[in-house]
């Protein structure tokens, strides 16, 4: 029986400011999600400002990102946080929503990196005997669950053993 808390930490590249910027503004579009309209939240991002610089979030992220970002961040929490300063190339990705962070991989990936992928591996608390792999590219995620796979596998080999 699982619990359904995966658990998840992968790096990300981030070459520049603009990148790291937009990874910032997207993450405030996010916590702002929760609960409230598509207009609210692109009232929200014409007019707050990120911490950092003192722009407002519009400076960062467009209205088809924001639309998006109201897709992924549908349920009313935040599943994962990154971490890392401004300066560092890599930052870290990390929580229990594999799916949230992949979306938003993605939406990075198609703004910045279209030509890359990023792949993330997490597995479930110790006592529940699961796991899963996403891959992400500017065009797809796709998921591999290792609890399904391994029913799977059960199930062909009861087949082949009652033949």
């Amino acid at each position: 029986m699982t619990n359904g808390y995966v658990q998840f930490c992968e790096a990300l590249a981030v070459d520049n400011d603009q990148e790291y910027f937009w990874l910032k503004a997207a993450m405030e579009v996010a916590a702002f999600r929760c609960g409230g309209t598509l207009e609210d939240l692109e009232g929200i991002v014409s007019e707050y400002q990120l911490r950092e610089t003192g722009r407002p979030l519009k400076d960062y992220i467009n209205k088809d990102e924001v639309a998006a970002l109201f897709k992924i961040f549908e349920e009313p929490y935040l599943g994962f946080e990154i971490e890392g300063d401004r300066g560092e190339r890599t930052v870290h990705l990390s929580g229990s929503d594999a799916h949230q962070a992949a979306g938003l991989v993605q939406l990075f990936l198609k703004r910045f990196k279209p030509n890359l992928y990023w792949k993330l591996e997490c597995g479930f608390y110790v006592e529940d005997f699961g796991g899963l792999a996403v891959f992400v590219t500017a065009d797809q995620i796709q998921t591999y669950d290792t609890n399904q796979w391994l029913t799977e596998k059960a199930e062909e080999f009861r087949k082949a053993s009652t033949v």
